[in-house]
């Protein structure tokens, strides 16, 4: 029971120490208008696959 109780300890503290580590933001507009095309267009062929058969991307559009 000692050995559970100090793994669950261990594991709280990890998932506290995660929760405060910050990371750059990242800049879209940064990347060259191709790239961001081709992202787009990955998500949007995709996003049937993804959602379960479901085409959002009508709706969820990368360029609005």
């Amino acid at each position: 029971m000692f050995s559970f109780s100090l793994f669950f300890t261990l594991l709280l503290a990890a998932c506290a120490v995660a929760q405060n580590i910050s990371y750059p933001g990242y800049d879209p507009s940064s990347e060259d208008p191709a790239t961001l095309s081709a992202w787009c267009k990955g998500e949007t062929d995709n996003c049937p696959l993804l959602c379960g058969g479901r085409d959002f991307t009508t709706t969820n559009n990368c360029f609005t």
